[in-house]
């Protein structure tokens, strides 16, 4: 697939014909871009447990990874929703945060902790982070890798677990399973004040809208690239939305690739979204926490992605993002019926 077509598609093509033609000199590139990656920082980034049990689960269950900084109002929230869909242990890396992240994640039963000895930026964007989580969970198993503002939504998930789902997709022979970003955002006008969430809510409870038809889709050398939604429909930003936050682990796998939008092999990121994650990044009071991202530079490039948003005319306290294109999110079958995702 060569060109840009729309997404959602209902008349999406089979996943045989999303894969771009990969020559020789494109093949030796992402071999030695990955050998570059694979070495950066991990002889001297480490992490250590501070809390949890450690011990390794049953490879029937999956085990949720994720890297935080400063995540305390988002936290309830994420845990239950995860835990609701059949997450048992979750291990998390923390990134020196200081409005209670640290604190409230070591009283957690089911968190295993960690800390490092590097920061986010130093660890390869947090990447090098999930692999050595990797290594210590072990490989030949299911893992979900999201952020603490991401919510996996999948076909049936109001009743099916995640570990039926991962089963289902192995069976049918996929074993990174392509979920973009689709960013979720308030009726009217977003409010400079940030509102407290649910813990047993949705995020779509405050950020019940979504775009529709501001996506697009095409095949670039790692994997079907996703982009648009409102950050560019509003900020003109063309973000990469693809994530792939349920793979199947083996020897092969590897996060500290070129980007966390795309893990290697990129051989297995060439199908059909099977799933999306709800991205809850346009909360009441993103304004504030998006100068903090700048601040800190704790996001991918030192957050130059918000650097645009915040610098961009249409920023302010108040944006609304609504348009005519705007829906009410319902479940998962309203986003397959849209063709988000596919049924199988």
């Amino acid at each position: 697939m060569a060109a840009s077509i729309p997404y959602p598609n209902p008349e999406f093509p089979k996943d045989r014909e999303l894969r771009q033609s990969t020559t020789p000199r494109l093949l030796f590139r992402r071999a030695k871009a990955l050998l570059k990656n694979r070495s950066l920082g991990k002889n001297d980034v480490m992490i250590e447990r501070v809390s949890g049990r450690g011990d390794v689960p049953p490879k029937r269950s999956v085990i949720l990874i994720g890297v935080l900084r400063n995540a305390m109002h988002d936290l309830p929230q994420f845990l239950n929703y995860y835990r609701g869909l059949g997450v048992e242990r979750f291990a998390i890396v923390d990134d020196a945060s200081t409005d209670g992240s640290r604190e409230f994640l070591q009283q957690q039963a089911d968190v295993d902790l960690y800390r490092s000895n590097r920061n986010y930026q130093e660890a390869v964007r947090g990447r090098v982070w999930r692999d050595l989580l990797i290594a210590r969970y072990g490989v030949n198993r299911w893992y979900v890798s999201v952020d603490s503002d991401e919510y996996l939504v999948f076909p049936d998930c109001e009743t099916l677990a995640i570990p039926d789902f991962a089963r289902r997709m192995f069976r049918g022979g996929i074993r990174h399973v392509h979920a973009p970003m689709i960013d979720i955002y308030p009726e009217k006008e977003i409010s400079s004040e940030p509102l407290l969430s649910d813990p047993t809510g949705l995020p779509t409870d405050l950020c019940p809208l979504f775009d529709t038809d501001s996506y697009w889709m095409k095949s670039d050398a790692r994997g079907l690239s996703i982009r648009g939604g409102p950050r560019y429909r509003v900020f003109g930003q063309t973000i990469r939305m693809t994530k792939f936050p349920l793979m199947f682990v083996d020897s092969r796998t590897c996060f500290t690739t070129q980007s966390s939008h795309a893990s290697w092999p990129f051989s297995r990121n060439y199908t059909y979204p099977r799933g999306v994650l709800l991205h809850n990044k346009f909360a009441p009071g993103y304004r504030n926490r998006f100068d903090k991202f700048i601040q800190e530079g704790s996001h991918a490039d030192g957050a130059v992605y918000y650097s645009g948003i915040v610098n961009h005319d249409n920023f302010s306290a108040n944006v609304a993002f609504e348009y005519e294109g705007s829906a009410i999110y319902e479940n998962s079958g309203q986003l397959c019926r849209l063709g988000f995702f596919l049924d199988t």
